[in-house]
Order: structure tokens, then C-alpha cells, then sequence
């Protein structure tokens, strides 16, 4: 550590050259990013409103140039060095904007950020051995850096992908094949099951949606009489919250999803391995289930094996009642437009299986009947289902309900395994 050799008096010349220096530098950094705007970048989350990135660098500024009017004004040997490293860190900063904004060159203008970075990290260092308030000014540009290289990081939406489109994507970009056409049929599955929680079709967050739709299903259960409500894992966690949110009813998780196994249990091509598979994927917390009243919420009930294997999980764990709330209508028809289930058949669908057991060949003829919620028949195909899973109640989400959750014109989504209509 070299100790300070002097010290000048106050000059305000100096500190206005210091100042006016930094600010230049910031200028011409904005310049060279063109005209952008930041409302039209992609930020990702924690990212903070534009109006504050003129706010933070105005500051930020100011407090290096007056630092470095502090390194001059000491007179330290070192001093010079110091600003050497400065002036060199100060014109890389001006070259960011260009790098990201102009040119576009995200990674390396991450890169150039991180060589920025370690470059002010030695500048505060050798500001540091002239004088301590100089390099404690320098810690808030510091810690802006290395959150301006979270925000560098962040994706932004290139192009979304219209109805019945298909793109091939390139090093550089990407190039419509087919072009999308004026129709929309988009799967409702997306939002109840397949979707991932941070994904958005049409604009609508999977994540939201799911809440919604359990509100939804809260606000057409009412006075039902449970202790938990809870999501089968995981697709049917939002759904439950949502449903605890608007009943009032606290949400608890009695049992916890072991996955690093298969993905999803319906993958096995044998019935049994998928039995297994969905049994071992479970393990209960017994303070939250045993001698409790459970209401669960899933994303839909398909074949019912799975369904009815957690629930006698449950029981067997010591629950005293369990209510079932599917988050989407009874499934009536396989899908022809997907091969996401490994079903040959829509007899393996519980709904229609329930169907021939209570009607016959005779009950496929009024499967219309049957997709109506305001319906004899529909009533009694839930009590059929409601009896094989071994379930207290039963009650699906509507029809009208899922669509109300996801929010777009119903006309542009497919509903065809509930209505078997195109």
C-alpha cells in the first residue's frame, strides 16, 4: 500500500473536468447504441422499469467522476497509473451500447460486460490505496455491473409461431417453411397439463391460467367441507392454489413428488409399470393426511388408474375423506391429432369405460348427453367414475369454465376429447 504523498487543494475546475469527462463518456456510449428503446427489449424477471436506467447511470456517473476527481486531487505517486485504468474502463463502457444494442451481438456483449467489470474492479482497487472514499464511491457502479450482466442475459421474443406454421430455425435466425394460416385450433392441454409454468401460448401464462382455472372451480364448489385443498403434483399445484386463494380453504402438499425417475407416468407402455411408476413417485407427509378431510386438484382424469391409485395411497396413509376436483371436463374422445398417450382404444378412457358399464353400446349413441354438464346422463357417468375411484365427491371443472380460465376467443381452441366436435 502506498501512502498519500499529498494532497491539492479544493479546485472546482478540476472536479467539473472529472465530472463533465464521465458524463461525455456515457454520452457518446448512447450514441453508439442507436435508437432503441427499452420497452422493446424482452427483459427478464427483476428487471426494473426503463425509466430508471437514465436515473441509476446519471448517478452512477457522477459518483466516478467525482472518485477520480478524488484520485487527481490526492497527489499520489500511483495516481496516474490509477487513472490510467479509469479512462481504459470508461471506454469500454461507452463501447457496451454498440455491442448490444446496435449490433445486437448479445453474447459477446456479455463477454465485453464481464471484461468491463474486471476492469473496474481494478480501477476501485488502485483507487482504493489513494483513497478509501473513492473506492467505496466506485462499490454502487460495482454491484449495477453485475446486475446489468443478469439483465444482459435476459431473451427477449424474436417471433411467435402462427396457426398451422412451421418455421426452421438457422444459426442466424429462422425461416418460414409453411406460413401460418388464418384458423386457430390450439390444444386447451397446453394450459391444463402440458405446458410448463413459465411458458405463454396466445399471450396466456400456463401459470395463471391454472390459477384461474382453480378460482374457477372454487367459486362452483362452494360449501364443500375439507381441511387441505392440494394439487396432485405438478401441474395440479397452481390449480389447487388458486382454489385455496378463493375458498379460503388453506393449501398443503400431504405428499411430495420424487421425480428423477420417469417424467411423466403415463409414458410406460405397460399398464401395471405405469401403476408403479405413479405409486413410487409419491411420499407422504402423515401430519397432513391422516384423519383429514383432502380435497385434490389434477389436472384431468384420463384412464383413472393413476387417480385411483393415489387415493387408495391415501387412505392407506390414513386420510378420512378424499375429494377429487379434475381441472378440465370428463375426457370423451382420444385425441386424433396428438400421439401423447400410448391408448389405442377410447374405451381405455374411464369416462367411456363408465358409459358402457351403465348403458352399454346403447349409452355411445347419446355421447352428446353425456358431454353436458346439464344432463341425467352426465350426472350419472361422474357417479360411476366417482364409485371406481373410491373417491367422497366428484366434481369436474366445465367445459365453459376451463375457457373462461385461458381467456382467448374459444373459437381458436381445440376441445375435441371433451365435445368430440372439430
Amino acid at each position: 500500500m502506498v501512502a498519500e504523498t499529498g494532497r491539492r487543494s479544493f479546485q472546482w475546475r478540476a472536479l467539473l473536468f472529472f465530472e463533465a469527462l464521465t458524463l461525455a463518456a456515457g454520452g457518446i456510449g448512447a450514441l453508439l447504441g442507436g435508437n432503441f428503446s427499452l420497452d422493446e427489449l424482452k427483459a427478464p424477471p427483476l428487471a426494473p422499469p426503463s425509466i430508471a436506467f437514465p436515473v441509476v447511470w446519471s448517478i452512477l456517473y457522477l459518483l466516478m467522476g467525482f472518485a477520480a476527481y478524488m484520485v487527481w486531487n490526492a497527489y499520489d505517486i500511483d495516481g496516474p497509473r490509477a487513472l490510467r485504468l479509469y479512462l481504459l474502463q470508461l471506454a469500454v463502457n461507452a463501447l457496451w451500447p454498440l455491442f448490444y444494442f446496435r449490433l445486437g451481438w448479445r453474447y459477446f456483449a456479455f463477454f465485453w460486460l464481464v471484461l468491463l467489470i474486471a476492469l473496474v474492479i481494478l480501477t476501485a482497487t488502485a483507487f482504493r490505496y489513494i483513497r478509501k472514499p473513492a473506492f467505496y464511491l466506485f462499490i454502487p457502479y460495482i454491484l449495477w455491473l453485475f446486475y446489468a450482466a443478469y439483465l444482459n442475459l435476459g431473451y427477449r421474443d424474436e417471433h411467435g409461431l402462427g396457426a398451422g406454421e412451421i418455421d426452421f430455425l438457422t444459426p442466424e435466425g429462422y425461416d418460414v417453411v409453411v406460413p401460418p394460416g388464418e384458423k386457430m385450433k390450439i390444444c386447451a392441454f397446453l394450459w391444463t397439463y402440458f405446458g410448463y409454468p413459465t411458458s405463454s401460448y396466445e399471450g396466456v401464462n400456463v401459470e395463471q391460467m391454472r390459477y384461474n382455472c382453480g378460482r374457477i372451480l372454487a367459486q362452483n364448489d362452494e360449501g364443500t367441507q375439507v381441511d387441505f385443498v392440494a394439487g396432485v403434483p405438478d401441474s395440479g399445484t397452481a390449480h389447487a392454489i388458486g382454489y385455496a386463494n378463493e375458498s379460503g380453504i388453506p393449501f398443503a402438499r400431504p405428499f411430495i413428488k420424487y421425480t428423477p425417475t420417469w417424467p411423466r407416468s403415463f409414458m410406460p407402455q405397460n399398464q401395471s409399470v405405469r401403476n408403479q411408476v405413479a405409486h413410487m413417485k409419491l411420499i407422504p407427509v402423515d401430519v397432513l393426511i391422516r384423519d383429514k378431510r383432502l380435497l385434490f386438484i389434477d389436472d384431468s382424469v384420463v384412464r383413472g388408474t393413476q387417480m385411483r391409485e393415489t387415493v387408495d395411497f391415501l387412505y392407506e396413509s390414513g386420510a378420512k375423506e378424499v375429494h377429487i376436483r379434475p381441472a378440465c371436463p370428463p375426457i370423451m374422445f382420444g385425441c386424433k391429432y396428438l400421439n401423447f398417450s400410448r391408448s389405442t382404444s377410447d374405451m381405455d378412457l374411464i369416462s367411456r369405460s363408465v358409459i358402457q358399464e351403465l348403458e352399454g353400446e346403447e349409452g355411445f349413441r347419446h355421447l352428446e348427453e353425456y358431454c353436458d354438464a346439464r344432463t341425467g346422463r352426465y350426472d350419472r357417468m361422474v357417479e360411476g367414475v366417482c364409485r371406481r375411484m373410491r373417491v367422497t365427491t366428484l366434481r369436474y371443472q366445465t367445459l365453459k369454465g376451463m375457457l373462461d380460465a385461458i381467456g382467448i376467443d374459444p373459437d381458436k381452441v381445440c376441445t375435441y376429447c371433451w365435445t368430440g366436435r372439430e
